[in-house]
């Protein structure tokens, strides 16, 4: 599924995951599936298929940041989706102790603090991740999520286009919901 997908095979890929499911249910199979159904917009179904996720392996804080992602798309879920960052950031320190210098949790907590709004937070990470991690397009994508929800327009652009020259996808750029509104003034 995850290479159907990445050949823009979505329809495929989704067929797969389905079948998949139908003969048994599996973590990463929901995972995959809210992650295509978020790129897709339907951040209903993405919810759900992350909140299986998440049953399922309750220690991932990749899954607890997924169905976060999209519950936050859903006016009615704001609450929820905090409870889901903060899981997420828990899960992630713990982590971020065994590994102080790893720059992606660095960044993936700073979009946390930014998301629940705690800026001053989110910009002391910020600053560490991109120091760390000065040549990882995830990184730089993730920074310009983060100063995005921040309010600030010239990093976030900034950011965007470091990731960008590193090989970050362009069609994921797009498909970031955060970033729909920078990108119309692009």
């Amino acid at each position: 599924a995850m290479v159907l997908q990445y050949q823009g095979r979505v329809d495929d890929a989704l067929q797969v995951l389905q079948q998949g499911l139908q003969l048994r249910p599996d973590v990463n199979l929901y995972s995959r599936l809210g992650e295509i159904r978020f790129d897709q917009g339907n951040y209903v179904a993405a919810a759900d298929a992350m909140e299986k996720a998440v049953l399922g392996n309750p220690q991932n804080y990749e899954n607890w940041i997924g169905l976060a992602n999209a519950l936050i798309q859903l006016p009615e879920k704001k609450a929820d989706a905090r409870i889901a960052y903060e899981k997420a950031r828990e899960l992630l320190m713990g982590r971020l102790e065994q590994r102080p210098g790893d720059g992606w949790l660095m960044v993936t907590i700073a979009i946390i603090h930014a998301r629940i709004g705690e800026g001053k937070e989110s910009l002391i990470m910020l600053n560490k991740a991109l120091e760390l991690a000065p040549n990882n397009p995830d990184v730089h994508f993730q920074a310009a999520c983060a100063y995005e929800l921040m309010g600030r327009r010239e990093s976030a652009l900034t950011e965007i286009d470091k990731a960008k020259q590193l090989g970050f996808s362009e069609a994921k750029i797009r498909s970031e919901p955060i970033l729909k509104e920078l990108l119309k003034t692009m």
